[in-house]
């Protein structure tokens, strides 16, 4: 039995990219649940008073996390353009 994983993720924004992070975030754990990768559980998605986004959500397994961090290294380039993360 796979053991789900909780994770937490900070993006600070890039000067003029917050709200396409914002909305790329917010659409994050549907890509991920869609590719068996993240649970069912809701995730939490907050604002820092810096604009600093957090987002919490649960791996399906640790397994999912190195698949995750895989699909990643693909998509590194597009959220760099808009965050430090």
């Amino acid at each position: 039995m796979a053991i789900p994983r909780i994770v937490i993720i900070a993006y600070r924004p890039k000067p003029g990219q917050h709200a396409v992070l914002q909305a790329e975030v917010r659409d994050h754990h549907a890509l991920l649940r869609s590719e068996g990768l993240a649970t069912d559980r809701k995730p939490i998605v907050m604002q820092t008073s810096d604009d600093v986004i957090i987002e919490v959500f649960e791996w399906a397994s640790a397994d999912a996390i190195e698949e995750a961090r895989l699909q990643m290294e693909a998509r590194r380039s597009e959220v760099a353009r808009r965050a430090l993360v």
